[in-house]
């Protein structure tokens, strides 16, 4: 197992990744297309990447979206690297902390001064970032606009 940044030529597997792995989550669902466009807009950016969890073959197994952000005045005192999509495949989940350390690296490499990730009420995944060192911040709570 290895991981290497995105390549356009990986879009349509990592889609057919997180399609998988989102099921019948509607809150988070999108369409494929749309999926793909907003794929195609962390390759080869600075402030934001996609990292790929490739097996042996070096097909991808597994992803993290990733992107910081410069706000000073209204939410983070500083740089803050972001989690914004981490899915793998269940049969390589064993090797996705590799994914999340290469997403450390990468924000402190963009001077990042916090790091945050998230969870969608998964208690084993925020055992998980506990154990990491990870404290729960705060919770969103959202209504549906119509």
């Amino acid at each position: 197992m290895w991981v290497s940044e995105v390549r356009d030529t990986d879009l349509e597997t990592l889609a057919d990744i997180y399609e998988e792995l989102i099921g019948d989550n509607v809150d988070i669902q999108l369409p494929r297309i749309k999926l793909l466009e907003v794929a195609r807009t962390y390759i080869n950016k600075e402030d934001r990447n996609i990292f790929v969890l490739r097996d042996e073959q070096g097909t991808p197994q597994g992803m993290i979206a990733c992107a910081y952000f410069d706000n000073p005045y209204l939410l983070f005192k500083s740089r803050t690297a972001q989690e914004i999509v981490w899915a793998v495949r269940k049969p390589y989940r064993r090797h996705s902390k590799m994914l999340l350390d290469m997403f450390f690296s990468w924000a402190k490499e963009h001077q990042a001064n916090k790091i945050l990730v998230s969870s969608r009420k998964n208690p084993p995944l925020e055992r998980y970032y506990t154990k990491l060192g990870f404290q729960e911040e705060e919770k969103f709570f959202s209504i549906e606009v119509k």
